[in-house]
């Protein structure tokens, strides 16, 4: 039996895709989940870094 990739399997692929709507894009349901995963890894790296650059602002802000 074939394994049919569907992106409702993989959570990364969901994510992508909620991403893509988010930002005004379109979805794309035939993106492979792999690719999905690592563009998602790549969009959380770098929310991640703005975060940090944010946070000891933010923390001299509260004082």
């Amino acid at each position: 039996m074939n394994a049919v990739h569907s992106v409702c399997d993989d959570p990364a692929a969901v994510r992508d895709q909620m991403r893509r709507l988010a930002e005004g894009g379109e979805p794309r349901p035939g993106t492979h989940p792999a690719r999905a995963l690592l563009s998602e890894r790549r969009h959380q790296r770098r929310s991640l870094r703005r975060y940090r650059a944010w946070l000891p602002t933010a923390m001299n802000a509260a004082r």
